[in-house]
C-alpha cells in the first residue's frame, strides 16, 4: 500500500509540472541536441557554395592578352608623347611635368641631359614599354 502510495504521488508530481511547462518545452528539449549538428551543416555547405561562385568568377575571367597589353603601352605612350610635344611647340621647351594629368598616372617622364631629349616609361601586366625621344621609331620591351 505504501509503495503505491508512493508512486501516486509521483505520478501527481510528473502530472503537476507537465501542467506549468508551456505546451512545446519538452518537445524542444528534446531536440536541443540534434539542432547544432544541423546547423554546422548548413553553414558548411553554405561555405562550400561561396568558395564555388568566387572560384568560378575568378577563373572564369579572361587573362589578358600580350598583344593587347602592348597595343595599350604603345597607344598611352603615343599619347604621352603628343602631349609632352605640345608643351614643347606651345613653350619652346620641355614641359617639366607630363601636361595630361591621366597620363601622368600612368607614365614616368623623365627628361634627359640639357632638357631636350626625354623617355617615357608604361607598365602594366608584368610588361613595361619604355619610348626614348632620341629613337623615336623604337620602343624597348621590357618583362618582369
Amino acid at each position: 500500500m505504501e509503495r503505491q502510495r508512493r508512486g501516486e504521488d509521483f505520478s501527481l508530481l510528473v502530472d503537476d509540472l507537465r501542467r506549468r511547462e508551456p505546451a512545446g518545452a519538452l518537445a524542444a528539449a528534446s531536440h536541443r541536441g540534434r539542432h547544432p549538428a544541423r546547423r554546422y551543416w548548413v553553414v558548411a555547405l553554405l561555405g562550400w557554395c561561396v568558395l564555388a561562385v568566387l572560384a568560378h568568377v575568378t577563373l572564369r575571367s579572361e587573362p589578358l592578352v600580350a598583344a593587347d597589353v602592348r597595343s595599350d603601352l604603345i597607344q598611352l605612350l603615343e599619347k604621352s608623347r603628343a602631349a609632352v610635344e605640345s608643351g614643347r611647340s606651345r613653350d619652346g621647351r620641355l614641359p617639366v611635368v607630363l601636361p595630361d594629368p591621366a597620363c601622368a598616372r600612368l607614365v614616368a617622364y623623365t627628361v634627359n641631359g640639357a632638357g631636350d631629349a626625354y623617355v617615357l616609361r608604361a607598365g602594366l601586366a608584368g610588361r613595361t614599354l619604355v619610348w626614348n625621344s632620341l629613337v623615336p621609331d623604337r620602343f624597348e620591351e621590357f618583362h618582369w
